[in-house]
């Protein structure tokens, strides 16, 4: 295997898989299984930091009709997830559940079968409303139960990028508009 961690960046190429291609690796070498179910993107460096890649929004489109259930994206893409709702309608953002990574170690906990307890716990607790919203959005958001369990996701998984887009639709704070991305 020829492994290189040069300056390669170019425009039309882009190095979104990096993360993926890492965590493949690191689960070979540590004997973890990672979930067929999650789809990753981001870049990644010598030291293990996830960086901004672009396409986010088509990717998670992507994802979502794959039928994957969990995406890591990272961090610095965050705004690209925030037009999702725009751009696809509100169940778009609990169609998958989406989490930012700033790190290979956090993507690893996304994407392992075997997740820590309480991200594990968030994402079971996001599974049991995704059958409400879908029934009805804006009475289960309006519901103050709903706005708890979406804010006990996020002590759970502040990186939990669904519940906190849920919670400012519920609260009114969501953004009308797409961003610049």
């Amino acid at each position: 295997i020829d492994l290189s961690f040069g300056e390669k960046f170019v425009s039309h190429g882009g190095p979104s898989a990096g993360t993926a291609f890492g965590l493949l690796m690191l689960s070979t070498l540590e004997g973890f299984d990672l979930d067929p179910k999650c789809a990753v993107t981001g870049d990644i460096t010598v030291d293990w930091k996830v960086r901004k890649v672009g396409g986010v929004t088509a990717k998670l489109h992507g994802a979502t009709l794959d039928k994957c259930l969990y995406a890591a994206i990272p961090e610095d893409n965050e705004t690209a997830f925030a037009d999702m709702a725009l751009l696809y309608g509100d169940s778009a953002l609990w169609d998958i559940q989406v989490f930012s990574v700033a790190t290979m170690q956090d993507a690893e906990h996304i994407a392992r079968k075997d997740r820590p307890a309480k991200l594990a716990e968030a994402i079971k607790l996001f599974d049991s409303l995704k059958p409400k919203l879908a029934k009805s959005e804006k009475a289960t958001l309006h519901d103050p139960a709903t706005q708890k369990t979406l804010q006990h996701i996020l002590e759970l998984a502040p990186n939990h990028l669904s519940a906190k887009y849920l919670l400012a639709i519920a609260n009114g704070t969501a953004a009308k508009t797409l961003s610049a991305n």
